[in-house]
């Protein structure tokens, strides 16, 4: 028999496995029966575990401690009711888990299943919806977010519209939704919604129109991995107000040969055009400024490639054009939700953690949390604004951080403006 061989993997606990090679096979040998070189006394797997639990639910009770102090010394004026408004409806939860994701709540609670679920770390956009909200000068603001990294806490005053809102059979899709089906731009569809729901924040957010530059630009967080990117690009530049010398070639003319029927049919974009049908043209194309004879399509001086090739179909002409008034969804007024400083006490789980959520409002109150929470341990505690870095903090954290504590930092007044004085 050969000499018994020990293998110990690096794990915490560590295992211990003894193998003792036999002729015609491997045999187990029990620990106890093997000499062990090491004077240490090698701790059972279970108590080890069984104290690490019992360490871990020591610290928590203290942590609870610590933190039910800091909330039993909040004034009257911090609130446990969260309200906000999905798809135009307003939204009151009591307590809510500060653990819980937005994406979570979306789909779960209110099951509209519309919204996907796909990295978790915000890099497909699958998960994209639009959020609503008024800064503190009443300007609204749109923007597309990923769900998956926002946190239902944080929703606190806002609007959040899903795609469900933005358009559907029932009630009649959107012309995100229209033109990116007509100009073939979904195949399996897991991501379609990430993309419309991303170009509609788009139009949300850009009111005096975009480039088909900007527009293409701004889809770096959306994710296809079937119907490519050229159609989803072609349906959604049909939104662009303007063109560029990048893009106006493509964007402009489904042909641009000059292929079709009619005065002007086989010719190509150097044929000379007569001044009665430059003039024609510049009456009735609707993209032509009299006052600069520039295509406010192109964004070029008017060369008369419309006259040349009116046979040809200006993809945008396959559309009705986009009216926000008329095709998008009404977005409830905001300005009556009043800024409140917020405290939510999370179930206390089995593990022995409450996660608590503190809003604070103003500079003062954030202090006085944060004053009440140094004893804490660093990895309990964490400050949020938008939760980004949930989606990449996993890859270089060696231990995966168990938050107990959230402080939101995004609504202090004193973070919003800036104050330039002779000292500055």
């Amino acid at each position: 028999m050969e000499d018994a061989m020990a293998m110990v993997p690096a794990m915490n606990p560590p295992l211990l496995h003894i193998r003792v090679k036999v002729p015609g096979g491997h045999a187990s040998v029990a620990p106890a029966d093997v000499k062990l070189e090491s004077k240490e006394e090698v701790v059972p797997a279970v108590a080890r575990v069984a104290a690490a639990r019992q360490a871990r639910a020591e610290r928590n009770a203290a942590v609870r401690k610590v933190v039910d102090a800091a909330v039993e010394a909040l004034d009257d004026s911090w609130s446990g009711t969260l309200k906000f408004v999905l798809n135009g409806n307003p939204v009151e939860i009591v307590n809510p888990d500060p653990k819980l994701l937005l994406v979570d709540y979306i789909r779960n609670t209110q099951l509209l299943r519309g919204t996907k679920k796909g990295c978790g770390e915000g890099g497909c956009g699958a998960c994209t919806v639009l959020l609503t909200w008024t800064d503190a000068s009443g300007t609204v603001h749109n923007k597309s977010i990923n769900s998956c990294l926002r946190l239902l806490c944080s929703m606190e005053g806002m609007a959040v519209t899903t795609v469900e809102k933005v358009g559907n059979r029932k009630a009649g899709f959107h012309p995100t939704q229209e033109r990116l089906a007509s100009c073939n731009g979904s195949q399996c569809g897991f991501c379609s919604v990430g993309q419309v729901m991303n170009m509609y924040g788009l139009l949300k957010d850009n009111p005096d129109g975009l480039t088909a530059s900007e527009i293409e630009n701004k889809f770096d967080g959306n994710l296809c991995r079937c119907t490519g990117y050229r159609p989803i690009m072609t349906a959604f530049k049909t939104f662009a107000t303007s063109g560029d010398s990048k893009n106006s070639a493509a964007l402009t003319h489904v042909a641009s040969s000059g292929a079709g029927s009619g005065a002007g049919a086989g010719a190509g974009t150097d044929s000379p055009i007569s001044e009665a049908a430059m003039k024609e043209h510049k009456d009735n194309c609707g993209h032509h400024e009299e006052a600069t004879g520039m295509c406010s399509k192109t964004g070029v001086a008017c060369t008369g490639d419309c006259a040349r090739n009116h046979a040809s179909l200006d993809i945008e002409d396959m559309f009705e054009p986009y009216n926000p008034a008329k095709h998008d969804p009404e977005v409830p007024d905001l300005s009556a939700m009043a800024k409140r400083s917020l405290v939510f006490r999370g179930k206390v789980t089995e593990a022995g953690t409450a996660p608590t959520w503190f809003r604070p409002t103003t500079l003062a109150d954030l202090l006085t949390v944060q004053k009440s929470l140094l004893s804490l341990p660093a990895e309990t505690v964490k400050l949020v604004v938008g939760n980004t870095a949930m989606g990449v903090s996993k890859y270089y954290q060696s231990t995966p951080y168990d938050y107990q504590v959230y402080v939101d930092v995004s609504q202090v007044a004193e973070f919003q403006t800036t104050t330039v004085d002779a000292t500055t």
